[in-house]
């Protein structure tokens, strides 16, 4: 756990733009941040992010190691991939961008003191080969009563009766059947536990289908039934659809409704000449199923922006320009 110096950022030149796009490395954690909505958080948008918190978020969702970033009063909690897979479904996604004490509410009396020292002013910190086991359960029997022997500590909360309350491994003289929400029993004494309010979920909203707008649209693809889904929405946008095969390359696109042109990443090598008119002056999509031939159908070097295959996702390269990802129209 290292601390966060608020004397100020450095002096560089970070814009948001790093990772409101795309980190080099991808990832599923990438593609949720930039769906978040964060002027919905406690963080605020991205782009009212000092430099210091950009670079340290970049890293994270970057690396292949678990890494976790607690930013702000309340320890906001951004991580990635590595770190997700350590959550495990119980947490994930609702950890993503919440305090980290309204997370891990069952350990905080460990992890709290941890993270008071560093906020304090105090060194980094870190724990060297300890395990700290957090196990629930509702009844102790079989498997479970054999784990919970070895178990240091037990919390005994309130039971909707006295059979419950015994099956827990509760003492019978301690039931309670008026105990609010939260009460229990640890190391023989009565106790709280913090009940919090649900937090409100991060917003996220869905982009909007692109369809296209320009004269001449060229579309690599596989054929698949997502394929099909977008290029039937187009149909009924208006726009005509032509296979490589039909493309000559005169005027097709002279008409009034926009032409796209659509053929597999194999087909578009044989058709090199149609293939650098549409990228050179044109719209050129790439579906993300076509992602291992990006570079051959874009002449591109860099990574783009990371789109995950089927979800109707793919990259959008302007008259030459860098790729943007866009979200593919779907079934009615």
């Amino acid at each position: 756990m290292t601390p966060h110096r608020p004397d100020g950022d450095p002096m560089v030149d970070v814009s948001a733009a790093a990772l409101t796009e795309a980190p080099a490395f991808t990832s599923e954690m990438q593609e949720l941040f930039v769906l978040t909505d964060w002027g919905s958080t406690q963080l605020g948008p991205v782009e009212s992010w000092p430099a210091r918190l950009r670079i340290i978020v970049d890293t994270c969702l970057s690396s292949r190691f678990p890494m976790l970033v607690c930013w702000g009063p309340d320890l906001v909690m951004i991580y990635n991939d590595g770190y997700r897979t350590m959550l495990g479904q119980s947490k994930h996604p609702g950890a993503w961008a919440r305090p980290v004490r309204d997370v891990w509410p069952e350990i905080w009396d460990v992890i709290g003191p941890m993270f008071d020292g560093v906020i304090e002013g105090g060194p980094a910190t870190w724990v060297e080969n300890e395990i700290l086991v957090v196990a629930a359960a509702q009844r102790l029997s079989g498997g479970a009563s054999r784990i919970a022997d070895l178990l240091p500590r037990r919390l005994v909360l309130a039971a909707s009766s006295r059979a419950e309350h015994i099956a827990a491994g509760g003492d019978p003289a301690h039931y309670a059947p008026a105990s609010p929400p939260g009460r229990g029993r640890l190391d023989g004494r009565s106790v709280q536990v913090a009940m919090t309010a649900p937090a409100r979920e991060p917003r996220v909203e869905p982009p909007a289908p692109w369809h296209p707008l320009g004269a001449l649209t060229g579309f690599a693809v596989r054929r698949s039934p997502a394929a099909r889904a977008a290029i039937a929405a187009w149909e009924r946008e208006g726009a005509r659809v032509i296979s490589l095969e039909e493309f000559s390359g005169s005027g097709e696109w002279g008409a009034d409704a926009p032409v796209v042109v659509t053929g597999d990443a194999e087909e578009w090598q044989r058709h090199w000449r149609a293939l650098s008119t549409v990228r050179s002056d044109h719209d050129l999509v790439v579906d993300a199923s076509c992602g291992p031939e990006f570079r051959m159908l874009t002449g591109e070097r860099g990574l783009p922006p990371y789109c995950l295959p089927g979800r109707a996702r793919a990259w959008l390269l302007r008259a030459g320009g860098g790729a943007a990802r866009i979200t593919l129209p779907a079934s009615p």
